[in-house]
């Protein structure tokens, strides 16, 4: 008696490689893919923006980047002690503004520059809800611990 199914799965030509250009969004996962990658000496660019978790600003950070709008200081907030700016993860947050778009501008730039090289985009998502500024309706990558009624929660 056999107790498991066969399957055959007919090999792909999809095929990534050590030249192939690999560019990541999304949740940790991209993060972990992306590091593992990167040790192996893959050509990627792991998660311009840091941590994106909802499709909707996965997508909002990816068209930025593909239309080449940089980010500005107008687009930071002063929350906690630190600037930082809503479509980032938290680890672009820095006290001094300017370290701040420092940071935002030059991993913008690389991504910007990886981006005529890469082939594949590999995207994961960390959940189906956003979250929108109360003020502005705007939809927010990170919510950087605002208080929760900051922000309006919904699904997707």
């Amino acid at each position: 008696m056999d107790f498991r199914t066969p399957v055959i799965i007919p090999e792909s030509t999809f095929r990534i490689d050590h030249s192939t250009g690999i560019m990541l969004f999304g949740s940790c996962f991209s993060e972990n893919m992306g590091s593992k990658l990167l040790e192996y000496k893959f050509q990627a660019n792991v998660n311009p923006f840091g941590i994106v978790y909802n499709p909707f600003s996965v997508a909002a950070v990816v068209n930025r980047l593909l239309s080449n709008r940089n980010f500005s200081g107008t687009d930071l907030i002063f929350h906690n002690g630190v600037y930082q700016s809503f479509m980032h993860h938290g680890r672009f947050s820095h006290p001094d503004k300017n370290k701040c778009m420092e940071n935002i501008s030059r991993m913008f730039a690389e991504a910007a520059a990886f981006i005529p090289r890469t082939d594949v985009f590999f995207i994961t998502f960390g959940t189906a809800y956003v979250y929108k500024l109360k003020s502005t309706g705007e939809v927010v990558a990170n919510c950087h611990k605002f208080p929760p009624d900051t922000f309006i929660r919904e699904r997707l």
